[in-house]
């Protein structure tokens, strides 16, 4: 094993944070160091020639400057006094995703031949304040969870583990035996259930005591053998909670009383939970009004969408899978159904929230993607709920009962803090690396104490936290369902069935498709399923065991390989033809749950072959291969056609795509599962389908309903709480509900795809206050023709209420959906059936997915359950109108623990209220339409704001924000015997009635509101104060009209106007306009004399100003009140991030010359697209655009595995006139496949493929490098990237013979800037000397383009910056710019490595094309106005001759004018219509070729 000494871990601003931390634990630590650590594992005996070593060591140099003492402290063999060394690495068994990326490059870099895989470590190196102190001595424990993740690393002190441990390869060469449970020699029921019961503890199975018994009379009696432990861990996963829901299918009895729900079952028994929720699709059934394609029968729900154009890579003719793929849209318009999943990954996250958090997106992705018969995801949402955070030095007085009290936690379960802190990066950087859009999301904090007595402590909260992970995708209509199942009878057609679905049939191929099986993830589903309280104690051996299944069931992330498997997926749908039959994601119970629904979907059994399964560690158990939840994994079954074509294709594209996958086995008509062991000739499963999947009696609940515990009641005996007004707008704002989630929203990438229309980020200063989130449909292409325009497009927003759920449970259901409409409201889903006014309801468009969270084995909590469910499915929902296909439920929401104190055992327990998340979805009718909060205040007229409220003048306080940010102060129901608020009776027609009033008003009139949002958190005046902060202006709201007469007391009567959390709406208008709205709402049947209010209007003054009666009650500045709102974010950012970039960002809310984003565009819509220019510089104008379509020139749209930018890359070359084609790496390289041949190998050989030539780019006019994470940004952003070609010899010149072509262009954007910039610094010549100007004379050299590193803020940056085209002699020859200098715009950013680091010469002042600037147009180092630093806010270069352009910016996702985050109305006067533009620099360059 080699150990090479890495780049610095820690930057100066984290390496203060780290030690600041440490030091509070342990005071004498004075000083902390660290770096990554390489360690090299060499096949067999091989050793490294210099050229290999010389290799290595380049493939390694990153990042920044390793720190040179600690470097030289791992020659030592022992460290210095004072010092101590700690070494934080993989867990034994696992792979790191670090590990097989790094694998995979140097395996590309010819260096898999002699390397079996390359691992990273950290080296912490700890300095005490005493020299002489006995560092071995010293405990670790208290700190170390601040230096490693103990879920996926193990820690080390002073000496470097071997590398048997480290590589996890001491007994490598024989894997470990079967096991079975010993149950026949055990002559009594008693007796064998007694061992079942044992092993059920010993293998975190969380079997019912049913089960139990049903098992073991099943294998002693029946099938008269001992079960293997592989056979009860799948029995436990596909049977537990979290997979089969067995508290929603039960049969409820409450107060003694059995439930019927939507109507008693046939066999006379209750009904049941996913019964009523079933109920909101049979009435749409019954009605006619259902749009529903798929519901509860698939990974995710699928419904109708609008028309479109799909745009994909596909071969022409006859051509095979993986030859020249064009990307071009179909010839007409198809059907685009809609899929929606939400998942929730609670367990996972509050154990370990990165991997947690980032597994729980990567799993909701593969639901969507394994949809019908494959399919591919479009946008995401994230969503989080935890205790509070006791934010060091910023803890709020509502806080700290539960500080004071010291609530604490189970030792293993990471804080809310640490959950907020990791879990949200987690998600993103999933998100981010995979290539979704991260659109929406939530976060709220609960906690307060329920009970306390001597010995026991209960609160009501979130220890177990939420972690909600949901998206909406698309899929082709004709994929849309999975298959039926197989049909025996005789003579039944077996080859086509209703729309066109083969059955998967006997022999079908069985594949398991993504990265190897690891020892991790082991019982995800039934740790996640554990009903009871878990006495976690530190003195309690059965808690240690507890915490070890706990940290054992949790599993890691690999988004990158997730990218290669949707790649195969994608391409295998593109076909005419698709291979694949069915398809099941690999989650909870890993291939022990997914290859047996895959079969028994289709009425069919199963033969594996366990050999076959691909492991990263042959020493796993047998029971360790079949049932570990190894990420990024999915099972299919490919059509065993009689010519093997299906087969051949499908293995074609995972080579190109460079996905391992596993021909496992195959279909059986016989109902029986088989797992086989060839080499040791023993089964290892073989078991029933029916005993799998069936034959457990039906859970039955039984509970009674518990009134509100008396701590969350006020009594009547009570005194009226008195607030201070400014003390209660303060704590609000900083409420996490109500405040800025800035710091969640711009770690998450929200412009990829070019789809997106709608996201957080609102108006000029990106104000995270959107109510909804949007993308189109499809793409359009305005050059030639409008045959191509699409507005069409889809949405989706989300509501949830779970404190009004401690005092009424359907009622926080009822006001989660609402809440959920309300949002949705601000996108133009259409006026109902037929679209025209007053007809129909649009309501029945929607669909929506429903979360429901419960501690459901508490007493009273199912009682509660079953009130929510019932309040949705069998009321709320069935009377607006809508749906609910799909959704989750997590029944587990409970955490105890005992404490020791003083000897004296305590016992804790933090139990979540029922929760339910409710999204909503629909299709839109036309992005352009959708409604924003951003006050407008460049009218020409002036404007009002109209608050309708729709909730009939009711002020109901119970549940509010203000009672929670009191607390304890006041009681959660804050006045006495004060009700929650509530949709319910008359109040549930008008809010039909609003709702399509929403909708019809666009219709009638476009462009009359200016402005909307909803009022939920933080009631009238959170609405109020979020417009005004999008708006960056003042507000004057008079209450006269909303304080209620009855309410003898002015305070009381303030403060239900302004902070009641009823459901309601505000509008900005033109004032003229307001007899024609209130006409709209009138003529709908909505009372307008008691539920419409003009409150207010905007003003360009800078305070917000409340009035009664014509006197102020409070005044406050815009900026003093979005400090406070946004200061929750800016501490988590400061904690989290570079603090001084923090704190720049904060400062710009209160700088008045900052302007935000703008257009100040050089050129106009209708300006003449220029051809090439002459050597002098003179252009010519193209006569039309329509003459750019006479002729294409061809394109190789570049990308390597992990790249996910290309579609909306190619789409925007193609709709600039030229032929886009898709060029993978595998291409130009060579086919690439992981090998799996050793058991800890990742590696990857080159080798070759009968049917592959290697592609050429001699036929191409263009080349563009596309964004995204090559290889994860492993080695270097783009590196690793740019590595495969300069240490190629053939691709080397194959790239340098297309440079050096004059009639070429290339274009590199973010990953593929990074790509370009690592070519030219490795000696690649562009091909720009010998120009006939002087500065080409001798081309670019290595020296003048900068290396990209870390941004400054340490953290991957999604924003909308602004950017100069700078003009200079190349710009004004460029390719792609030469039309737009001096042109000032705002472009989309996404990336995490972006800082130009040049060397001391710099580059050339020609050779920066683009630029970061600030409000006055001049250059900017200013964060977030710089987002990475770059010195002089660099951000494009060019080469000399204006032919390569590389920049970090992505103009291909922005060159839709919808799809800018924000642009000024007045640019559609200006007839800049669909195109925004950045557009021009795509028409620039066919102009170039003409």
């Amino acid at each position: 094993m080699l150990t090479i000494p890495g780049p610095s871990y820690l930057s100066t601003s984290k390496r203060q944070t780290l030690l600041k931390q440490l030091q509070g634990i342990n005071q004498s630590i004075a000083n902390v160091d660290a770096i990554y650590l390489h360690l090299v594992k060499l096949n067999g005996s091989h050793r490294l020639d210099i050229e290999q070593r010389d290799t290595l060591d380049r493939l390694l140099q990153y990042g920044e400057n390793a720190g040179s003492r600690l470097g030289k402290k791992l020659e030592e063999k022992h460290p210095t006094s004072g010092q101590l060394l700690l070494f934080v690495l993989p867990r034994p068994g696992s792979i790191s995703p670090w590990s097989s990326k790094a694998t995979d490059i140097a395996g590309i870099c010819n260096l898999g031949c002699v390397i079996q895989r390359i691992e990273r470590g950290v080296v912490f190196l700890l300095t005490f304040n005493d020299d002489a102190k006995e560092t071995e001595v010293v405990d670790i424990s208290p700190f170390a969870p601040h230096l490693h993740d103990r879920m996926t690393q193990s820690i080390h002190r002073n000496i470097l583990p071997p590398s048997e441990e480290i590589f996890h390869t001491s007994s490598m060469t024989k894997r470990k035996p079967l096991t079975t449970i010993d149950l026949l020699s055990h002559n009594t029921r008693e007796g064998r259930v007694s061992v079942l019961r044992q092993a059920n503890v010993d293998l975190g199975l969380a079997l019912s005591d049913s089960d139990v018994e049903y098992l073991a009379k099943g294998y002693a009696e029946t099938l008269q053998r001992n079960p293997t432990d592989a056979e009860l861990f799948m029995f436990a996963q596909v049977n537990s909670e979290h997979c089969r829901h067995k508290i929603f299918n039960a049969e409820w009895t409450l107060d003694g009383e059995i439930m019927t729900g939507e109507g008693k079952r046939k066999d006379g028994s209750g009904g049941s939970l996913f019964g009523m929720i079933r109920n909101t699709e049979k009435s749409l059934n019954a009605q006619g009004k259902n749009n529903t394609i798929s519901a509860y029968s698939d990974n995710a729900a699928v419904f109708e969408g609008h028309d479109a154009y799909r745009f994909s890579p596909a071969p022409s003719g006859s051509s095979t899978a993986t030859s020249v793929l064009s990307y071009t849209p179909t010839s007409n318009s198809e059907p685009t159904p809609i899929l929606i999943k939400v998942e929730t990954h609670n367990h996972p996250t509050a154990v370990s929230p990165y991997p947690g958090a980032a597994t729980g997106a990567g799993g909701e992705i593969r639901d969507e993607s394994a949809t019908g018969r494959g399919s591919r995801t479009k946008a995401g949402l994230v969503g989080f709920i935890t205790s509070p955070l006791c934010i060091p030095d910023f803890t709020h007085d509502w806080e700290k009962d539960g500080e004071r009290d010291g609530v604490g936690k189970p030792v293993h379960i990471a804080s809310a803090l640490d959950i907020m802190l990791e879990g949200p990066l987690g998600a993103a950087d999933f998100s981010n690396e995979f290539g979704r859009p991260g659109l929406g999301g939530f976060w709220r904090v609960f906690l307060q104490r329920e009970e306390a007595t001597t010995n026991k402590i209960t609160y009501r909260g979130y220890h177990k936290p939420v972690m909600l992970a949901g998206g909406m995708g698309t899929v082709r209509p004709e994929l849309a369902v999975k298959p039926p199942p197989f049909p025996r009878e005789p003579g039944a057609d077996r080859e086509r069935t209703a729309y066109k679905r083969k059955p998967v049939s006997p022999g079908t191929h069985l594949v398991v498709l993504g990265g190897p099986g690891m020892l991790i993830g082991l019982g995800g589903g039934a740790a996640s399923s554990q009903q009871g309280v878990s006495k976690v104690s530190s003195k309690n051996e059965d808690s240690k065991k507890r915490q070890e299944l706990d940290f054992g069931s949790v599993q890691r992330d690999n988004a990158e390989m997730e990218r290669r498997a949707q790649g195969v997926i994608e391409g295998c749908v593109a076909l005419a033809k698709n291979p694949i039959l069915s398809i099941h994601d690999v989650g909870a119970g890993g291939l022990s749950n997914a290859l047996p629904e895959l079969v028994h979907d289709s009425g069919l059994g199963a033969y594996i072959n366990l050999n076959r399964i691909a492991v990263a560690d042959s020493s796993m158990l047998p029971m360790e291969i079949w049932c570990n939840e190894s990420q990024e994994r999915y099972v299919l079954a490919i059509d065993a056609d009689a010519d093997g074509i299906a087969l051949n294709v499908f293995e074609e594209i995972c080579r190109r795509e460079r996905c391992p996958y596993s021909l496992v086995g195959h279909a059986t008509l016989n109902e029986t599962l088989v797992v086989r062991d060839e080499e040791r000739q023993e089964d290892v499963i073989r078991v029933d389908m029916s005993v799998l999947f069936g034959g457990v009696e039906r859970m039955k609940r039984s509970d009674n309903h518990v009134p509100p515990a008396a701590s969350f009641v006020t009594h009547s005996s009570e005194a009226t709480p008195k607030i201070d007004l400014s003390e209660a707008i303060t704590r609000l704002l900083q409420f996490p509900a109500i405040g800025s989630k800035s710091f969640l929203i711009t770690i998450g990438d929200r412009s990829i795809t070019g789809l997106v229309t709608r996201d957080q980020m609102i108006g000029p200063w990106q104000v995270p206050v959107a109510d909804v989130a949007v993308v189109r449909a499809g793409y359009s292409t305005p050059v030639g023709t409008g045959r191509l325009r699409c507005f069409a497009g889809e949405a989706f927003s989300s509501g949830e209420r779970p404190p009004l759920a401690l005092l009424d449970p359907g009622a926080s259901a009822r006001m989660a959906l609402a809440e959920s409409l309300t949002n949705l409201a601000a996108a133009y889903i259409g006026c109902g059936v037929g679209d025209s006014e007053n007809s129909g309801n649009p309501l029945n468009k929607i669909k929506l997915s429903c979360n429901w969270m419960s501690a459901a084995s508490k007493s009273g909590e199912g009682a509660a359950l079953y009130d929510a469910v019932q309040a949705i499915g069998m009321d709320l929902a069935v009377k607006l109108g809508v749906g609910v296909p799909v959704g989750k439920d997590s029944m587990s929401m409970r955490m105890g623990w005992r404490e020791y104190v003083d000897d004296r055992e305590i016992e804790k327990e933090v139990s979540a209220p029922v929760t339910l998340v409710v999204t909503a979805f629909a299709a839109v009718q036309d992005v352009r339409e959708t409604w924003t909060p951003q006050i407008k205040v460049a009218e020409e007229t002036e404007t009002i704001l109209v608050f309708v409220d729709l909730a009939s003048g009711k002020q109901r306080m119970a549940g509010s924000s203000l009672a929670q940010v009191f607390y304890p102060k006041v009681s959660l129901s804050f006045y006495s015997e004060e009700p929650t608020p509530d949709l319910t009776g008359a109040d549930t027609d008008s809010f039909v009635v609003f709702f399509r009033v929403t909708q019809v008003i666009r219709a009638k009139y476009p462009g009359m509101v200016l402005a909307y949002h909803d009022r939920s958190d933080g009631g009238l005046f959170g609405g109020v104060v979020e417009m005004a902060f999008a708006g960056r202006c003042g507000i004057e709201i008079s209450l006269d009209s909303v304080v209620q007469d009855d309410v003898t007391k002015e305070e009381e009567a303030l403060v239900r106007a302004l902070f009641n959390e009823e459901l309601g709406a505000l509008f900005q208008i033109r004032k003229r306009d307001l007899a024609k709205f209130k006409e709209v709402f009138t003529s709908a049947g909505f009372s307008t004399e008691t539920s419409l209010h003009v409150v207010g209007s905007p003003t360009t003054q800078a305070h917000i100003i409340f009035t009664l009666n014509g006197k102020p009650v409070y005044t406050n500045t815009r900026e003093t009140l979005e400090k406070l709102w946004s200061e929750t974010s800016f501490r988590m950012q400061q904690i989290r991030d570079n603090a001084q970039c923090a704190q720049e960002e904060f400062a710009l809310i209160d700088d008045a010359g900052y302007r935000g984003i703008y257009y100040e565009p050089s050129f106009g819509p209708t300006s003449p697209i220029t051809g090439r220019p002459s050597p002098a510089g003179a252009s010519t104008p193209i006569p039309s655009p329509e003459k750019l379509l006479v002729h294409r020139p061809k394109v190789a749209v570049l990308r390597e595995q992990g790249v996910n930018g290309h579609v909306e890359m190619a789409w925007a070359f193609y709709a600039a006139g030229f032929e886009a084609v898709d060029v993978h790496m595998s291409d130009i390289l060579g086919y690439l496949t992981p090998s799996f041949s050793t058991p800890s190998s990742n590696a990857v050989a080159l080798v070759s493929a009968s049917s592959h030539k290697s592609l050429s780019l001699s036929d191409f006019v263009g080349l563009v490098a596309c964004g995204g994470f090559s290889y994860g940004d492993v080695l270097g952003a783009g590196k690793g990237w740019a590595n495969s070609v300069l240490m190629n010899s053939r691709a080397r010149a194959e790239f340098e013979g297309f440079f050096r072509r004059k009639d070429t262009f290339t274009l590199g954007i973010c990953n593929g800037c990074q790509f370009l910039s690592a070519l030219v610094r490795g000696g690649v010549d562009l091909g720009d000397g010998d120009g006939d100007d002087v500065s080409q004379a001798h081309g670019t050299t290595s020296t003048e383009w900068p290396e990209f590193k870390s941004n400054r803020s340490e953290r991957f940056e999604a924003r909308v910056s602004m950017v100069e085209v700078v003009d200079n002699p190349v710009t004004r020859r460029s390719v792609f710019l030469r039309d737009m200098r001096n042109s000032k715009l705002p472009v989309a950013i996404a990336h995490g490595e972006g800082r130009a680091s040049f060397l001391p010469s710099g580059a050339s002042s020609n050779a920066v094309a683009v630029r970061y600037v600030d409000s006055k147009g001049l250059p900017t180092t200013r964060y977030p106005l710089n987002p990475n630093a770059s010195p002089g806010g660099v951000t494009g270069i060019q080469s000399r001759d204006g032919r390569v352009l590389a920049m970090m910016p992505h103009p291909e996702r922005v060159t839709c004018l919808e799809s800018n985050s924000w642009y000024p109305p007045r640019m559609k006067d200006e007839g800049w219509n669909d195109m925004g533009p950045w557009f021009r620099m795509f028409l620039s360059a066919r102009g170039w070729c003409q």
